[in-house]
């Protein structure tokens, strides 16, 4: 009888054991399991904002690419059509990247340093636009050849050509404006405001030169 409650207590001891065995199996696996997605999120979660911060750089790049195209073709292609074929396109590059950045804040909240570089990033990217947008505005305005104010200014000294060879007896005249016309190229060419304050002022000479004579 003794023998049949010792084998009682020692089967309800094992039995216990053996509960307790399978419970803190089971705790070790939901942990291992719980470690195991944790680790498999911060995996995607870095793969994402790599796969994100290439593809800006590569808006970055191809917004570069199309602005350096536009400067260095518009002249041959016409302002316009380098507009449509350049500029149009560097501005959706970048709207794509601003967008990216705003997709990458909600995967680096609450590290300080990432969002500050997002942050500095996106100011970044819109002055870059906004700058973008008012050289080439400015552009368009000065114009090229028969268009804008360069257009306006050829075909000024036309008129002051026409008139002098109209009249003939001014060579004096023709001189100052030759040399006018050719700080003008000069600047054109190169760009340097050295031919500004030159044109300027032998702009200035022709006028008094103009008031002097007998047109």
């Amino acid at each position: 009888m003794n023998n049949w409650k010792i084998r009682q207590k020692l089967m309800v001891s094992f039995g216990f054991l053996l509960a307790l065995m399978v419970l803190f199996s089971s705790l070790n696996l939901l942990s291992l399991r719980r470690a195991q997605n944790a680790f498999q999120a911060a995996i995607d979660r870095g793969v994402t904002i790599e796969r994100k911060a290439h593809e800006i750089d590569e808006n970055l790049l191809r917004a570069r690419r199309n602005e350096m195209d536009f400067f260095l073709r518009w002249h041959g292609e016409g302002f316009q059509a380098a507009h449509q074929h350049y500029i149009l396109p560097a501005i959706v590059e970048l709207t794509r990247m601003r967008q990216e950045i705003k997709s990458l804040k909600p995967l680096v909240a609450g590290d300080r340093r990432l969002e500050k570089m997002l942050e500095q990033l996106d100011e970044n990217t819109a002055t870059y636009e906004t700058e973008l947008r008012a050289v080439v505005d400015l552009l368009e305005r000065r114009g090229f050849k028969d268009t804008g104010l360069e257009g306006e200014f050829r075909t000024a000294v036309h008129t002051v050509e026409r008139s002098f060879q109209e009249e003939g007896g001014h060579e004096a005249l023709q001189v100052t404006l030759l040399q006018l016309r050719r700080h003008e190229k000069d600047y054109l060419l190169r760009g340097e405001d050295t031919y500004v304050k030159q044109t300027i002022h032998t702009a200035q000479d022709l006028k008094r030169q103009i008031t002097a004579s007998d047109l």
